[in-house]
């Protein structure tokens, strides 16, 4: 089988230096519900740079844009998401419980929101990259399948937290996060100034929370370290204005964030003060 074409894309388009800053998690997980059409189209309505999305596989081999294992928060249905096939998926309603007022309306309820499949994210998205967080197993070896033969692999970067789950999709993949493993050896390590024989071979980005539990992983000294390992940091999720500009401050390559169009409006600023100064 033929390779796929070569990309018209930054080379270093999730390394160091990224100008993917905005990256919508679940698409635009505040104002619609995550991992759906509609989160989608916001979070490229708004203006984001990129979007984050997780994936599982159905019954009958579909890529299906879902971040539980199973459908019991999101709709109103129960159960594994990898038992049901495309079309049983398709029966179950992705807005059924969303609310942004803790319970008093549901916005998307009964509005033919749907469980998408890659391709119809995809579609939507026109040309904006990709993170895929692989949720499975069945989910890393499907991936694996699709990147091999579709010119698409060229938008998406591969990650997730188990090794075992994400290395069939990642080895077929053009850009790959460093894995959650990976990752804590190199942070805590780093703390005492031996990071660098653990940094992940091969990694075009981290991506990681500022915080996990009581230890502090992103810092200035921390950014400047994984860009000198040839790492973009990408800091998940991040939704308070303060915590936005603070991390933009530290030089980190973008944020994951629920409120993408608030994530602009913040970058916005700041470019329009920087130009404003000189």
């Amino acid at each position: 089988m033929p390779e796929p074409p070569a990309s018209r894309l930054p080379d270093d388009l999730f390394g160091p230096g990224s100008r993917l800053r905005v990256i919508g998690h679940r698409g635009s997980a505040a104002v619609a519900p995550e991992n759906t059409l509609p989160s989608f189209e916001h979070a490229v309505h708004v203006g984001a740079d990129a979007v984050e999305l997780d994936l599982h596989r159905s019954a009958d081999g579909h890529l299906m844009v879902v971040h539980d294992p199973t459908l019991d928060r999101l709709t109103e249905g129960t159960g594994p998401v990898e038992e049901r096939t495309l079309d049983e998926l398709r029966t179950f309603d992705a807005g059924y419980r969303f609310t942004t007022d803790r319970g008093k309306t549901f916005p998307f309820r009964g509005k033919s929101v749907g469980i998408p499949t890659l391709e119809e994210v995809l579609e939507v998205l026109g040309d904006l990259p990709v993170v895929a967080e692989i949720k499975s197993a069945a989910a890393g070896h499907a991936l694996g399948e699709w990147l091999r033969k579709s010119p698409e692999r060229e938008r998406i970067l591969v990650g997730g937290f188990e090794r075992a789950e994400v290395e069939p999709a990642s080895r077929h993949a053009r850009w790959r996060c460093a894995y959650q493993d990976e990752l804590r050896a190199y942070v805590l390590l780093g703390k005492l100034g031996l990071g660098r024989p653990f940094a992940p071979a091969g990694c075009d980005a981290a991506m990681l929370p500022e915080r996990q539990g009581a230890i502090r992983i992103v810092t200035p000294r921390f950014v400047r370290r994984a860009h000198a390992d040839g790492m973009g940091v990408f800091v998940w999720t991040v939704n308070e204005p303060d915590d936005m500009r603070r991390l933009l401050a530290w030089g980190v390559d973008g944020l994951v964030t629920d409120a993408p169009g608030r994530a602009r409006r913040i970058l916005d600023e700041i470019e329009v003060g920087v130009h404003a100064a000189a």
